[in-house]
């Protein structure tokens, strides 16, 4: 790996499918233009003042590749327009999802009117249409593509697909008619987001947090609690490692000592002592050294939620809003040192305001976040500006230094 803050002197080999950018258009939050993120294989970071658009991209992102593969939604919030392009050690190619609203009537009757009577007009309904299409990304020539309810595979005769959803949600990683298809599924299902902030809403509401789980007659289901927020949310992920995955709860439990969160993290099971063959519910806390994970601080349960989609995440991207809310700065430093280690086989997109996450990346990594005239842009650094860099750098230089010099912030 290359010196911190050094780019390298030739492109990165690559022995892996990588997402190499993404584009969003069509909603507002951006400007309704299109957006494009060049990523880096392993790391990129985000920079940007306040209000340009980092935390729309990142969530823009996470919510348009789950709308890929999954049943496309009518929500103001979510990009209509939604481009992947992968690359892969032989050839790269692009898939683009684009969903619409179309006013369509339904039939209408109208009645004479009278002093009893009045014209009826059935309201005007929303009908959520899209397309799709995957193509070899230098030849622009399409392996497969989705219009009206269609697929059409290169030049075969098209074929209806299932109503109401698009082709990636009928798709699964065992596809071996469309691989192109079942590489793109399997890349979007695992994004992942970590958003900004802490996992705690109010600080001041600490209590014993417990995850909950059936089991009929030996074999146990453990259960999301609804409406739970994200401490819930981590609290049951580990008790499904610890009980389902146990490798995966090691690992965790090792990188939580290595950053020096806790010596020990245990899952403490209280089983139902209803009579075999009846439905047990058994109930489960996280323990981090003897402490219930619903009172740690907001700095461990912050970490301990990118630590959790770091290790289960393979080869895929996860999305990180300003890992360095709420965390020491010696911390975070130890932190980054992990995140370096999994971006071998995945991508780490990450958003940030700190000095020290800027410094931890290589100056080809950044991507400068701007927003002029309501509209958001990303782009990297000029070659101008590389240069500036790389004088600064030889003069012994912090690569923050240059870039929030350059900035009102």
């Amino acid at each position: 790996m290359s010196p911190p803050n050094e780019a390298p002197t030739e492109e990165t080999s690559i022995d892996r499918p990588v997402v190499a950018a993404i584009e969003l258009g069509d909603w507002e939050g951006l400007g309704n233009d299109k957006v494009r993120l060049e990523l880096s294989p392993r790391r990129t970071v985000l920079v940007g003042r306040n209000g340009a658009g980092k935390s729309l991209l990142l969530a823009g992102i996470f919510r348009a590749s789950q709308e890929a593969w999954l049943a496309p939604r009518s929500r103001a919030e979510t990009p209509r327009y939604f481009r992947c392009d992968i690359r892969r050690p032989l050839q790269s190619f692009s898939y683009e999802f684009q969903k619409y609203e179309n006013d369509e009537d339904e039939d209408e009757t109208e009645t004479t009117a009278s002093s009893e009577t009045s014209v009826s007009v059935p309201p005007r309904v929303q009908i959520q249409k899209w397309t799709e299409r995957c193509w070899l990304s230098e030849a622009g020539t399409d392996l497969w593509r989705v219009a009206n309810g269609m697929l059409t595979v290169a030049e075969e005769e098209p074929v209806q697909i299932s109503p109401g959803i698009g082709m990636l949600a009928t798709m699964d990683s065992r596809s071996t008619r469309l691989p192109e298809a079942a590489l793109v599924w399997s890349m979007l299902i695992g994004f992942a987001l970590i958003p900004a902030g802490v996992p705690r809403n109010d600080p001041a509401h600490r209590r014993d947090v417990y995850v909950r789980s059936s089991r009929n007659p030996s074999q146990r289901r453990w259960m999301r609690s609804a409406g739970g927020g994200r401490i819930e949310s981590l609290a049951y992920t580990l008790a499904f490692f610890a009980d389902t995955r146990r490798e995966l709860f090691d690992e965790f439990a090792a990188l939580a000592r290595q950053l020096r969160l806790a010596d020990t993290v245990d899952v403490r099971i209280y089983e139902d002592p209803a009579p075999r063959g009846e439905e047990r519910r058994d109930f489960a806390s996280v323990m981090f050294d003897g402490v219930n994970i619903g009172l740690l601080s907001d700095g461990t349960l912050r970490i301990s939620e990118l630590l959790v989609d770091l290790i289960r995440r393979v080869g895929s991207v996860v999305l990180v809003e300003e890992p360095e809310t709420g965390v020491h700065p010696g911390l975070l430093s130890r932190l980054l040192q992990v995140v370096d280690s999994y971006a071998l086989d995945r991508q780490i997109v990450i958003s940030t305001h700190s000095p020290i996450v800027v410094d931890w990346c290589q100056w080809d990594e950044l991507r400068l976040v701007e927003r002029r005239d309501t509209r958001t842009t990303v782009r990297g650094l000029t070659k101008t500006e590389s240069t500036q860099i790389k004088n600064y750098l030889d003069d012994e230089g912090l690569l923050s230094d240059f870039i929030y010099s350059q900035s009102e912030e």
